[in-house]
């Protein structure tokens, strides 16, 4: 999925809320929603050059991980440079808990 700027992103994000069953996830994609919103203020598109991971749905998460990171290093703002990490450190945990869950299956 290629989202193209940032607000596309949290709009992504944000319809994904109002059709999650669990309210865990719905929380959590609301997060990222609010979260993709907040940094489009600032940074309005994703860094020059960088190419948008395009894999299946099992890595997703990991590539979301080390997006936020990437622009993580182009921002010069400190809150948003730590809630970008908070928030790949988030998509981590999620990726590695969907990785061991699919393992158990």
């Amino acid at each position: 999925m290629s989202f193209g700027n940032l607000k596309n992103a949290a709009a992504y994000f944000a319809l994904r809320a109002k059709t999650a069953r669990k309210p865990e996830i719905k929380r959590r994609f609301q997060r990222m929603a609010t979260f993709y919103d907040r940094v489009a203020s600032i940074l309005p598109k994703f860094p020059e050059g960088y190419k948008q991971p395009e894999h299946g749905y099992s890595s997703r998460l990991q590539d979301r991980a080390e997006e936020c990171r990437a622009i993580a290093e182009c921002c010069d703002d400190e809150t948003c440079r730590r809630r970008l990490l908070e928030l790949a450190e988030e998509y981590k945990r999620s990726g590695d808990q969907l990785c061991e869950t699919d393992r158990e299956s």
